[in-house]
């Protein structure tokens, strides 16, 4: 009788342990992404400034250029860089679209080049950086833009494309 209490009193400290030990450990939440308009997004660009965000908008692929931008936001358009790991992380249908409809290679005719430019619609997570970068050149500090030539205000670092639309 003594052994059987002894073993149930142990199971129920291991139990007892278990939970508390389960209970201590931190439960990772996946990020949830925020799904933004690209309006929204250049008009608050500090509250949006380094979060992970979904975003619908005209992408237009051309020499020296990778610009995020919609008609309807006052021309303030963004510059988009590419995360290393995109390919693997948009589904492979999707991203041979993405890429058949960006495709800038030069064109060859009648002994000159020609450097395409494409537009899509596309919808996309990734990272936007809504505040300039600064530089300190003695004693000033000066902000740099994002892009060909500092250029653009916001940058956003595609991670994942989710859908492309031809744009006629």
């Amino acid at each position: 009788m003594k052994f059987e209490i002894k073993q149930i009193l142990i199971g129920i400290f291991l139990f007892v342990l278990t939970c508390l030990n389960v209970a201590g450990q931190e439960q990772k939440q996946p990020q949830e992404i925020l799904t933004v308009t690209y309006c929204d997004l250049v008009r608050e660009p500090t509250f949006y400034d380094n979060k992970v965000v979904r975003v619908t908008a005209n992408y237009l692929a051309a020499f020296e250029g990778s610009i995020m931008s919609d008609s309807a936001c006052d021309g303030k358009d963004t510059w988009v860089k590419f995360d290393a790991k995109i390919k693997d992380a948009t589904p492979r249908k999707i991203w041979k679209k993405f890429a058949r409809r960006t495709d800038t290679s030069p064109e060859y005719k009648n002994g000159g080049v020609n450097h395409p430019s494409r537009q899509v619609k596309v919808t996309w997570t990734g990272l936007f950086q809504g505040v300039k970068r600064a530089q300190k050149i003695g004693n000033r500090t000066l902000p740099l833009g994002y892009g060909h030539m500092n250029g653009f205000d916001f940058q956003f670092v595609a991670q994942k494309v989710e859908a492309v639309i031809k744009v006629e």
